[in-house]
């Protein structure tokens, strides 16, 4: 019995060590620079008395420069973000055309620092025999639905040979969409890290009702008039590459606010993957670039969790990987190893 006793004594003596050792950790870790957010962007000098831009319709004005969220948002003739572009592709540019919104868009973020921009250097860095264009048509406030009328009316006058649609969790919003989230209060801390830690880890598993998780669920999972909608508009996304001969690519931007596995954002990516393929359209998702990152050090600010430079970077790496995949009647070759490549960006 004393020796049952002694060992009882030990393993007990053992976890409340590691346990010490763990909250310890997520107290240091807790308090550290990398877990938190970065500071609000300061407005540089040569964007004062530029015009402020307000609503989708400040966004998409035709010839526009003027500033968005402390950024520069310029956009071109037909309205969409970065220069202007011929209709005809010049001779050797391979063309893509991008549709999303506001991450596509990289709201908060410079032109050169969105995902668009980094993922033509890459693809210019990998084949320099061959100019590649993105030109990114994403806009602040759309749905999918939304954004196939602007490559309709816009986008298709490029003449583009690879069509990406970058998609983010709240793209089911719709004429059926239910709206339940009430910005639960946050649970108050109980001075344990760890406990407040697998506490999180529930509900991120199992949404309280009236969270934004819970919300997205709801819709996804529980409303079919809401996903009937979101479907209709994948298949015509689907409709509008068989049309036009090209590969569509579904880019699946990661939910910044929880980067764990298990989190409860992964059932929609899972579901709007599994859609997208069924209708013949190629999947890209970016959380293989986020594992193991903590979220809120990608986000533009404390209150804004949009990605930042940081965040679009790793979009672009992710999605860059995703097209090396894709088959070569897609019109890419892309076959070198990106992480083999010291001029990877």
């Amino acid at each position: 019995m004393k020796a049952i006793s002694a060992k009882l004594l030990l393993a007990v003596g053992g976890l409340v060590v590691s346990l010490a050792l763990a909250e310890a950790f997520l107290r240091v870790w807790d308090s550290s620079a990398e877990n938190r957010a970065p500071a609000t962007r300061r407005l540089a000098p040569e964007l004062r008395g530029l015009p402020k831009l307000e609503g989708i319709a400040g966004l998409r004005g035709r010839n526009t420069r003027g500033v968005f969220k402390r950024v520069l948002h310029r956009t071109n003739r037909d309205g969409f973000r970065g220069p202007g572009y011929s209709y005809v592709p010049p001779p050797g540019v391979f063309r893509i055309v991008l549709i999303g919104d506001s991450f596509s868009m990289g709201s908060g973020v410079m032109e050169e620092e969105t995902y668009a921009v980094g993922l033509e250097n890459l693809l210019d860095d990998e084949d320099p025999g061959r100019q590649y264009q993105v030109l990114n048509l994403g806009l602040g406030g759309f749905n999918l639905h939304a954004s196939l009328k602007r490559l309709l009316r816009i986008g298709l006058r490029y003449q583009p040979e690879l069509l990406i649609y970058g998609w983010t969790d709240n793209d089911i919003d719709g004429p059926s969409y239910r709206k339940t989230f009430k910005r639960v209060r946050r649970e108050r801390p109980s001075g344990f890290r760890l406990w407040d830690l697998v506490r999180s880890r529930w509900f991120a598993i199992y949404p309280r009702p009236g969270s934004y998780p819970y919300e997205l669920d709801d819709n996804y999972f529980r409303n079919p008039a809401a996903w009937s909608y979101f479907l209709e508009s994948l298949d015509g996304f689907a409709a509008i590459t068989e049309e036009q001969g090209v590969c569509g690519v579904v880019f699946l931007h990661t939910n910044l606010h929880d980067l764990s596995p298990w989190s409860a954002f992964r059932r929609h990516e899972d579901a709007v993957a599994a859609a997208a393929e069924e209708r013949g359209l190629f999947v890209v998702s970016s959380f293989p670039e986020h594992r193991g990152r903590w979220g809120k050090p990608l986000w533009i600010n404390a209150a804004d969790s949009h990605p930042n430079a940081e965040g679009h970077a790793l979009l672009a790496k992710a999605l860059f990987r995703g097209l090396q995949a894709l088959p070569v009647r897609c019109g890419l070759d892309l076959t070198a190893d990106l992480a083999n490549r010291s001029g990877a960006r």
